[in-house]
Protein backbone atom coordinates (compact mmCIF):
# COMPACT_ATOMS: atom_id res chain seq x y z
CA UNK A 1 0.00 0.00 0.00
CA UNK A 2 1.32 3.46 -0.86
CA UNK A 3 1.68 6.58 1.18
CA UNK A 4 -1.76 8.13 1.81
CA UNK A 5 -3.10 11.18 3.58
CA UNK A 6 -6.59 11.41 4.97
CA UNK A 7 -8.60 14.62 5.22
CA UNK A 8 -11.80 14.65 7.21
CA UNK A 9 -15.06 16.39 6.48
CA UNK A 10 -17.35 17.38 9.32
CA UNK A 11 -21.08 17.85 8.86
CA UNK A 12 -22.82 19.86 11.60
CA UNK A 13 -26.18 18.12 11.97
CA UNK A 14 -27.60 21.24 13.63
CA UNK A 15 -26.96 23.20 10.40
CA UNK A 16 -29.74 22.56 7.85
CA UNK A 17 -27.41 22.93 4.86
CA UNK A 18 -24.81 20.53 6.29
CA UNK A 19 -27.54 18.02 7.11
CA UNK A 20 -28.97 18.27 3.58
CA UNK A 21 -25.51 17.82 2.02
CA UNK A 22 -24.76 14.73 4.10
CA UNK A 23 -28.16 13.19 3.37
CA UNK A 24 -27.69 13.75 -0.36
CA UNK A 25 -24.18 12.29 -0.33
CA UNK A 26 -25.37 9.23 1.57
CA UNK A 27 -28.27 8.76 -0.86
CA UNK A 28 -26.46 9.32 -4.12
CA UNK A 29 -22.88 8.07 -3.86
CA UNK A 30 -21.08 4.98 -2.70
CA UNK A 31 -17.57 6.44 -2.91
CA UNK A 32 -17.43 9.78 -1.08
CA UNK A 33 -13.66 9.99 -1.46
CA UNK A 34 -13.84 9.71 -5.26
CA UNK A 35 -16.69 12.24 -5.40
CA UNK A 36 -14.62 14.80 -3.49
CA UNK A 37 -11.53 14.15 -5.60
CA UNK A 38 -13.52 14.55 -8.84
CA UNK A 39 -15.08 17.80 -7.62
CA UNK A 40 -11.71 19.16 -6.52
CA UNK A 41 -10.16 18.28 -9.88
CA UNK A 42 -12.96 20.09 -11.71
CA UNK A 43 -12.72 23.06 -9.38
CA UNK A 44 -8.95 23.37 -9.67
CA UNK A 45 -8.46 22.59 -13.34
CA UNK A 46 -11.49 22.61 -15.64
CA UNK A 47 -9.13 21.66 -18.52
CA UNK A 48 -8.85 18.18 -16.97
CA UNK A 49 -12.38 17.46 -18.15
CA UNK A 50 -13.16 15.61 -21.35
CA UNK A 51 -13.13 17.81 -24.43
CA UNK A 52 -16.60 16.44 -25.22
CA UNK A 53 -17.99 17.90 -22.01
CA UNK A 54 -18.73 21.60 -22.38
CA UNK A 55 -18.21 24.30 -19.74
CA UNK A 56 -21.95 24.44 -19.09
CA UNK A 57 -22.01 20.67 -18.47
CA UNK A 58 -19.11 20.94 -15.99
CA UNK A 59 -20.77 23.77 -14.10
CA UNK A 60 -24.06 21.86 -14.03
CA UNK A 61 -22.35 18.70 -12.73
CA UNK A 62 -20.69 20.65 -9.94
CA UNK A 63 -23.91 22.50 -9.10
CA UNK A 64 -25.85 19.20 -9.02
CA UNK A 65 -23.29 17.55 -6.76
CA UNK A 66 -24.87 19.15 -3.70
CA UNK A 67 -21.50 20.31 -2.46
CA UNK A 68 -20.75 24.03 -2.11
CA UNK A 69 -18.54 24.38 -5.20
CA UNK A 70 -19.55 26.60 -8.11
Amino acid sequence: MGFKKIRGVTFDMADPQDRMLLEQVERETRDFSQLVKNLLARWLDPAMQSKEEGADDRQEAIRNSGLPFG
